[in-house]
């Protein structure tokens, strides 16, 4: 996913008064990542009560309308929401169970229990139906992305705080299992497991980053490990401020979807993702160093039409405003 460009508050506003209406308009923000602008805006609006920037009245209804959106026919994949076969569409499914979370903790009321817990459930059973837990991310895809299942441990975990449930436990423990079997030396994690994607078996910094900021929630010292492995092997530092590799040196590859445009080596999903990571993690240092180079992407934005698309996207103002605003739930 993408782009370690500034917070774009009138993007997310936008997006979290209309979601579908938005979604819908912006080529910028591909049919498959849809979801995931509407879970980022979700925990953001969360976020930004917990810390007295949105009152209690308006993220209850930001949360309210990005529930409703995931679970539009527009934007779901499923025709009835939770209900028959769900098949492959665990992308989908992982980041509408993060939706569901963001309004059980802001408008518990409001909650579809049955049509959490369907998620939840599917969720559990697609992950350990592979020996490692990693379920696939699409029906059209046979690819298993780690990073993707951090954001799934991370979605029942959530699931279970809210509900007082365990259904989270024996997939988070399988996860870890991989991560600690599939880590280089280094510490980095390969960034496909099944070797159906080109370059699966390198470590990625979106995917690093990523990973630590989900399973920062529910693993933190796992996430601290992974995180101080980045730091080690992916950081550059650009004076006081810092980037994040999407490639370890000296195995540069093109740029795509997944790391968004490549600057002097460094990837701005794995900036952006850094950010939250860093905060994540409890890395201050680290963070306020990653967060300077906000004002280098919005130079650079000003003179690439293709970096001022992905910025101006619905995604990049969901996931900016989701890594500035992170912060515990408890």
């Amino acid at each position: 996913m993408l782009f370690f460009f500034p917070t774009a508050l009138a993007g997310f506003h936008q997006l979290v008064a209309d979601p579908v209406g938005v979604l819908l308009a912006d080529a910028n923000t591909p049919a498959g990542f849809r979801i995931v602008a509407l879970s980022n805006a979700a925990e953001a609006c969360v976020q930004l009560n917990l810390s007295g920037e949105l009152a209690l009245d308006q993220a209850v209804r930001c949360v309210d309308n990005l529930a409703a959106a995931a679970l539009d026919a527009r934007v779901s994949p499923w025709e009835t929401p939770g209900v028959g076969e769900l098949g492959e569409h665990n992308l989908y499914a992982t980041h509408l169970a993060i939706v569901l979370a963001a309004r059980d903790r802001l408008h518990p009321e409001a909650c579809d229990l049955a049509v959490h817990q369907r998620v939840a459930e599917h969720l559990v059973e697609r992950s350990l139906a592979h020996p490692d837990g990693l379920a696939r991310s699409f029906p059209s895809s046979a690819s298993r992305w780690p990073a993707d299942q951090a954001a799934t441990v991370y979605a029942l975990h959530r699931y279970d705080q809210a509900h007082g449930s365990h259904l989270g436990v024996e997939p988070l423990e399988r996860y870890l299992g991989w991560i600690e079997r599939a880590r280089t030396p280094q510490g980095l994690l390969p960034s496909e497991r099944t070797g159906t994607s080109t370059d699966a078996e390198v470590p990625r910094g979106s995917s690093m980053t990523w990973t630590t900021r989900y399973l920062a929630a529910v693993a933190p010292e796992v996430a601290a490990g992974l995180w101080a492995a980045t730091r080690t092997e992916l950081v550059v530092k650009l004076g006081p401020a810092y980037g994040i590799r999407e490639w370890p040196s000296g195995q540069e590859h093109a740029a795509d979807i997944d790391s968004g445009p490549i600057v002097a080596n460094i990837g701005a999903s794995a900036t952006v993702f850094g950010i939250g990571a860093s905060r994540a993690v409890g890395d201050l240092d680290s963070w306020r160093a990653l967060s300077l180079t906000e004002g280098l992407g919005r130079m650079l934005s000003e003179t690439d039409e293709g970096m001022a698309a992905a910025r101006d996207s619905a995604l990049a103002a969901a996931i900016s405003e989701n890594q500035a605003s992170l912060r515990p739930w408890d």
